[in-house]
């Protein structure tokens, strides 16, 4: 079912100096979800306070209490304090709904309980209730209490309580109280009766209306609650009224900025008519100039508000039934600086809609004009013209004005340039002149300048370089256009080389790169350099003589020669195979760096080869790194790594203990020899590494003496096995589960069981076990312990107690169950207190543990039992009635 919240919103927004606008509403349930995070309501226009109706849905899932949470946000974007109410959610089937109240009570300060309290008789209806009531006070209730009133609808079902809260004092009713004597206030903290700020109070005769100025002293800043109240001539104090307000910090005043106003209806703040404030000479005192522009000749009512320079508002004040007449000409309001812009053709005209600006009479305007309709301006007019404008209001009352009208030319001259191509000096510079690109630019005057966006050029503008030719007319007017300037270079680069030396490589070459030993230069810069050798091998160790040429960007050229001296300083390229070695007996072996060697090279021969390590053991199982080095007969010298794999595939000897191998299962009846070991000094070349036993895990198909295997494994995963004998045994005892039993002896003389009556299910680590109990007949009604024993195939054992309780059907309803519907314990389970509850006359009663053990006797006249300290689980009382006993089963949690 669907369930809404209709709520009556109010809010208020209070400052300290100017109202401002509520602009946002939001709400939520329970949880705050931060300032923002709500449920967004839109409020009903207003200018700082609202009063709306919202609908409300509640959340689905939410029975039970919950809180309703509402606040606003103005236009400085400050969240006010939040209103709440609480309200219940019921689960209810619609077809359930009641269609009356039937009953009604009420009580104070304390429930009763539903039902209990103070009854109302109601009026008849259908689903509501609106009556008077009229209820007596106890006489015991001075000070303050709380009166609490529900209703009962036809289903039986209890309303919410409502509730109000009154003070009730203690008077003598033969004199009462004429008028208000003293006023005090205090914020905050109540001093007491008396102790407060006092107000003097004017003349009344019961009640008072007045204004007082209550002083904040220093106040912190944050919310405070001020609170006020009176006495009257007979020197009782009323209940405090109050109210919350919120204090900021001491801030210089913001001077009042502008004014504005309206008539009759109310724009919104900064949407009124703004009006100039003029000084008076008070500094709290202005005088302003309304116009009535668009207001009709009647009664309007009239009001102006302030801003402050801070952006704050005030309150509006305000003038009703204002009357408005006309008694003066009308108010020509021009446009400032009007100006009439020359065309194209050096043509301008001007009309009263370029003049007017708003010209205004007190009441009605009939016409603004120009002395003459149209005027019409060219060059020759350049400057300040003067025009009258005229304007008629309704009652033939007339205003002229005269206004100067400047004539301008905002016309730009045409550009117009020719491409041209220059050459770069010495230097990789030229510049270039605007007047050389000039190519008949014209303007409706004349041009008074002409100037390059970029006059100057160097070696990075090479080739078609576009510019922006620009030209200004004697008024400042300008026209651009582009061109393009082509820029060339023709001056030879300077060729320059070093001498230098290189090494041949390991190949025994060497390359040599022009850039290697170019030290040319050029006005701009060289784009290409080459040489005539540059692969050197061994037939050209020594000095030889090279050609530089160079080229620069515009394809100039150069030449000279240089000294290349070659030399040999390349080390050889050792070549290393990876070797696999096999440990011998002794746990060793060595290898020779030939058995290493896999084509090792030099530019000429190689004289040497050696290895880092030669001798390896059982600590280098796997793969070892050596260092393998050649020499050439000139010393240089090079080095390479190898793997070396030594490897061991020579098996142990297994020599398991002599000692006995046990396995004990444990509760699952499983056991396993994982982690241990038993090894009775098995040997290897490397030591051995891991022995186990196979099969590692046993079970109950196991018990007694098993075989298995002895294993032993070296590093090498070389392995070697004997035959061992392992004997499994189940040391754990069973476990013995009892349950509780009544039989009855239904007049016989006696009465048997067996051991799978009270069983509850006793079990094994390896299954079946055999029962046996210790009395398995009774022949008197009563309650006995029986204790089983439970043995499994290994023969342990295991013993539980448990109750056997002796009934005879004989003794009829009469003699025991209505006994025993007539002893009362409660509340069962309990873990503190047990009661007794019972009219007849008991004679003794007993606590009797599970195993059947007494703990203690009690005599009849215990009525409670605190059973605290007891050990959670299953007790028995017995009661004795009559020579008759009486079974209660108890359970302490």
């Amino acid at each position: 079912m669907k369930t809404y919240i209709l709520l009556w919103l109010c809010c208020g927004l209070c400052a300290f100096s100017f109202g401002q606008s509520i602009t946002n509403i939001e709400y939520y349930f329970n949880t705050d979800p931060g300032f923002g995070n709500g449920t967004t309501i839109s409020p009903n226009a207003n200018s700082g306070d609202l009063t709306q109706t919202l609908n409300i849905s509640v959340p689905n899932n939410a029975i039970g209490f919950n809180t309703l949470f509402i606040r606003t946000q103005d236009d400085n974007a400050v969240w006010s304090l939040y209103d709440k109410a609480i309200f219940y959610i019921t689960d209810f089937n619609p077809a359930d709904i009641s269609d009356e109240i039937t009953a009604a009570e009420y009580f104070f300060n304390t429930d009763p309980g539903f039902g209990n309290a103070t009854a109302i008789t109601v009026n008849t209806n259908t689903g509501d209730l609106d009556q008077n009531l009229l209820l007596p006070l106890p006489t015991d209730m001075v000070g303050f209490n709380t009166i609490f009133i529900r209703v009962q609808d036809d289903l039986g079902v209890w309303s919410l309580y409502d509730k109000a809260i009154f003070f009730s004092t203690d008077f003598d009713t033969s004199g009462g109280a004429t008028s208000i004597s003293a006023i005090e206030y205090f914020i905050d903290t109540d001093p007491g009766f008396g102790n407060a700020n006092s107000i003097a109070a004017d003349a009344n005769t019961g009640s008072t209306t007045q204004t007082a100025s209550i002083p904040l002293g220093t106040l912190d800043e944050g919310f405070h609650n001020l609170y006020i109240r009176t006495q009257d001539d007979l020197g009782v104090w009323s209940l405090y009224d109050k109210r919350l307000f919120f204090v900021t910090p001491e801030q210089a005043i913001s001077p009042i900025a502008s004014a504005e106003y309206f008539y009759d209806t109310d724009p919104g703040f900064g949407n009124g008519t703004p009006v100039t404030l003029v000084p008076t000479g008070n500094l709290e005192e202005f005088t302003v100039d309304l116009s009535t522009t668009d207001i009709t000749c009647d009664f309007h009512d009239f009001y102006i508000r302030l801003v402050n320079a801070d952006g704050t508002w005030s309150l509006y004040d305000y003038g009703l039934q204002v009357e408005v007449f006309d008694n003066a000409p009308p108010t020509i309001v021009t446009f400032p600086n009007i100006t009439a812009e020359l065309d194209a053709s050096g043509a301008a005209s001007i009309t009263i809609i370029d003049v007017n600006n708003g010209t205004f009479d007190d009441c009605e305007l009939v016409s603004v004009e120009l002395n003459q309709p149209k005027f019409d301006y060219g060059c020759n007019d350049l400057g300040a013209n003067t025009v009258t404008v005229t304007a008629i209001d309704a009652e033939n009352k007339t205003s002229t004005e005269a206004i100067t009208i400047t004539v301008v030319d905002l016309i730009d001259p045409v550009a117009v340039a020719q491409d041209i191509t220059v050459q770069l000096g010495t230097d990789g510079t030229v510049t270039v002149l605007a007047s050389e690109l000039e190519n008949g630019s014209t303007d409706n005057c004349s041009i008074a300048n002409r100037s390059l966006d970029v006059s100057t050029f160097d070696c990075t503008n090479l080739g078609a370089n576009t510019v922006t030719f620009t030209v200004t007319d004697t008024y400042g007017n300008t026209n651009a256009t582009t061109a393009i300037i082509t820029v060339e270079d023709s001056i030879s680069p300077t060729a320059d080389a070093q001498d230098i030396t290189i090494e041949l490589d390991a190949s025994g070459n060497a390359n040599l790169l022009a850039s290697t030993i170019d030290q040319s230069t050029d006005n701009c810069s060289i784009t290409s350099s080459t040489l005539d050798i540059t692969v050197f091998d061994c037939n050209a160790l020594g000095d030889n003589t090279v050609t530089l040429t160079v080229i620069d960007q515009s394809g100039n050229t150069d030449t000279t020669t240089a000294i290349v001296t070659v030399e040999d300083n390349s080390d050889p390229v050792a070549a290393a195979q990876n070797i696999t070695m096999q440990l011998g007996t002794n746990g060793t072996v060595d290898i020779l760096a030939i058995d290493l060697e896999n084509g090792s090279t030099d530019n000429c021969s190689i004289a040497n080869s050696s290895v880092d390590i030669s001798t390896f053991n059982c600590s280098d199982l796997g793969d070892n790194t050596v260092s393998f080095t050649v020499t050439d007969p000139f010393g240089n010298t090079n080095s390479t790594t190898a793997i070396v794999t030594v490897v061991d595939t020579i098996d142990p000897v297994a020599i398991p203990t002599s000692d006995p191998i046990i396995v004990e299962l444990d509760e699952n009846g499983e056991g396993s020899l994982f982690g241990i070991s038993y090894d009775g000094g098995s040997t290897d070349n490397c030591g051995v590494v891991l022995d186990e036993i196979s099969p590692l895990d046993y079970t109950c198909d196991d018990l007694g003496d098993v075989n298995a295997t002895f294993e032993v494994f070296d590093d090498s995963g070389n392995m070697d096995t004997a035959p061992i004998t392992v004997t499994v045994v189940d040391n754990l005892d069973p476990t013995a589960l009892g349950q509780n039993i009544t039989i009855d002896l239904n007049g016989s003389a006696s009465i048997s069981i067996t051991a799978n009556a009270i069983d509850n299910g006793s079990n094994d680590n390896c299954g079946n076990v055999t029962l046996n109990i210790d009395v398995d007949t009774f022949t008197i009604a009563g309650m006995y312990p029986v204790e089983i024993t439970v043995t499994d195939s290994s023969g342990n054992t295991s013993t539980i107690t448990v109750i056997v309780t002796v009934t005879d059907s004989t003794l009829g309803l009469d003699d025991n169950e209505l006994l025993t519907n007539s002893i009362i314990v409660y509340p069962n389970p309990s873990d503190h207190i047990i009661n007794i509850s019972t009219e007849l006359v008991i004679d003794t009663f007993s606590v009797i543990d599970i195993s059947g053990r007494v703990l203690r006797t009690y005599n009849g006249r215990t009525t409670a039992l605190d059973i605290s300290s007891w050990s959670s689980g299953v007790y028995f009382m017995k009661f004795t009635v009559l020579n008759t006993e009486v079974i209660k089963q108890i359970i302490k949690k």
